[in-house]
């Protein structure tokens, strides 16, 4: 049950539900079918479930098990919620002559994001994004939204522009963007305890806060 849950065919059908509870919903509809395809009835099966850790709480490899489904019946929701998100705040698509940066030949488009990718990923990125080019575009992106740079419709557009380059940065290191996004997401969960990775990581994340403010400042000058 494990395995199916945590499934890309799973995860992509529970992220176009509808919204985490319709997703919630669905996914309990799937355990209790899949007790019955293991021949066991729903209702007794979601009942002895519950009894798992009294009756098994000495067998490692029960619990091991047992802990490993609840492990996929939580993950499967976020990873659903994360290219829910993902999908909703999709930029419009840049047409190739416009693009900032050229995708490589090939790109990564499932499996695992490597440590190597993610490092090198993740600190070009921070580097682009706050240096002089890329503060001078959002600004330019701000000033031509209806409204200036300081209203909301500005505000919106220079975040939008700067999440292209990101998913454009991604493909500039062979790595697809949406299951770049994706990978990304999942990065505190697979190297919690690497430190390099996670600095690297946070780096990132603050740069892209930081370029967004540097924008508004220099934008109100």
């Amino acid at each position: 049950m494990a395995a199916q849950l945590s499934s890309e065919e799973t995860i992509e059908l529970l992220s176009k539900s509808g919204g985490q509870q319709q997703a919630c919903a669905l996914s309990v509809q799937w355990q209790r079918q899949l007790l019955e395809a293991n021949g066991v009835q729903m209702d007794f099966g979601c009942r002895a479930l519950g009894e798992v850790p009294n009756k098994h709480g000495q067998d490692k490899e029960v619990m091991t098990a047992f802990a490993d489904f609840q492990k996929a019946c939580q993950q499967s929701l976020q990873k659903a919620m994360h290219a829910e998100q993902i999908e909703r705040t999709k930029p419009p698509e840049v047409a190739a002559s416009e693009r900032r940066f050229v995708p490589a030949a090939e790109l990564q488009k499932d499996g695992e994001l490597s440590r190597s990718k993610i490092l090198k990923f993740t600190r070009e990125a921070a580097a682009v994004l706050v240096d002089e080019e890329s503060i001078a575009l959002l600004v330019a992106a701000a000033k031509a939204a209806p409204g200036g740079p300081m209203s909301q419709a500005g505000q919106s557009l220079m975040g939008q522009v700067s999440v292209q380059w990101q998913r454009q940065l991604l493909e500039k290191n062979a790595v697809q963007d949406d299951f770049g996004c994706r990978a990304l997401g999942e990065v505190p969960q697979r190297f919690g305890k690497d430190a390099e990775v996670m600095t690297a990581f946070q780096g990132f994340t603050n740069a892209c806060m930081q370029s967004m403010k540097m924008a508004m400042e220099q934008a109100a000058k």
